[in-house]
C-alpha cells in the first residue's frame, strides 16, 4: 500500500507528493533549496542551497519515520559541473558513518524558447 508522506514543507507545485511510503520503501521527490520559514529560495551559492535541499530531504524522511542514515541511492542535478566539489563536501556532512549512498550525478541544461 502507498502512503504519502506529510510534512510542514510547502505543497508541490505539481501533482506529486514530496514523499511516498511503499511498504518497507520511502520515495522522494527532488527538492529544491526552499527555506521554509521565509518561503524564498536560500541565497549564498551552491553550499548554502545544497545544505537547505539535504534539509529538507531530511526533514522529509523524519516526517515519514526514517532518517539520512537509511538512504541507498541518491540522484544530484546540478546546473553547473564546476559546483561538483562544493556540493559533495556539503553531501559528505549530512551522511554519517562514512557509509555514502551512491550518488547518480547530471547536468541539469537549461532551454531556451523558440520563437
Amino acid at each position: 500500500m502507498k502512503k504519502p508522506v506529510s510534512t510542514y514543507l510547502p505543497k508541490p507545485l505539481g501533482p506529486y507528493s514530496q514523499g511516498i511510503e511503499a511498504g518497507q520503501f520511502i520515495f522522494l521527490s527532488g527538492q529544491i533549496p526552499f527555506v521554509p520559514r521565509t518561503g524564498e529560495l536560500a541565497d549564498g551559492g551552491i553550499v548554502r542551497q545544497a545544505e537547505q535541499v539535504l534539509t529538507n530531504l531530511e526533514m522529509i524522511l523524519l516526517a515519514a519515520g526514517s532518517s539520512l542514515k537509511q538512504v541507498v541511492r541518491t540522484e544530484v542535478h546540478l546546473s553547473d559541473l564546476s559546483d561538483f566539489d562544493q556540493f559533495i563536501k556539503i553531501y559528505a556532512d549530512f551522511f554519517p558513518a562514512q557509509i555514502f549512498p551512491p550518488v547518480s550525478l547530471s547536468k541539469r541544461l537549461g532551454c531556451r524558447k523558440m520563437r
